[in-house]
């Protein structure tokens, strides 16, 4: 969300950028972490006969995969698992879509919800050098650099 927030209206101190956090991770019931092998769950939908005609699309997207250290394998992520295919075969998908845009659709959906603090986003936007604070009271001034940061759907394509 952060990174969607036009520059001159990020907010600008620490305690405002912690009450950003907390309202984004509330509005979206927790935040997502990519971890999912995106193959993988095109694979278990194909396994499952929902993706008829579409077996590309997981040749697609192994070169998507989440770096090593942090993935996650589908057989752990049940209620995860569930839901993408609930959503598959409720809206019928893999029929209205081509595969890049149903390879697209995956690589968005191929996220377990964590539960994380906002200071724990604050902290790990710190130490990716994506985020700079001038001390640590509440009302330290930020310097933002998310001009490199790649959200995980920028990073595939076409």
């Amino acid at each position: 969300a952060l990174v969607a927030v036009n520059s001159r209206n990020r907010p600008g101190k620490r305690d405002k950028l912690l009450n950003f956090i907390e309202r984004s991770a509330q509005h979206k019931k927790g935040a997502r972490a990519f971890v999912l092998r995106p193959a993988e769950v095109a694979y278990d939908l194909m396994s499952k006969g929902l993706l008829v005609g579409k077996e590309l699309v997981a040749e697609t997207l192994k070169a998507h995969d989440p770096p090593v250290a942090f993935r996650l394998p589908l057989s752990e992520a049940a209620q995860d698992c569930e839901r993408i295919t609930a959503t598959v075969m409720q809206r019928g998908l893999s029929m209205k879509m081509s595969a890049d845009e149903l390879a697209r659709w995956l690589l968005s959906e191929s996220y377990v919800r964590i539960a994380v603090t906002a200071e724990e986003v604050l902290q790990a936007l710190v130490s990716a050098k994506c985020l700079y604070i001038d001390g640590d009271k509440s009302d330290a001034l930020l310097d933002y650099r998310l001009e490199d940061f790649q959200p995980p759907l920028d990073a595939f394509t076409k």
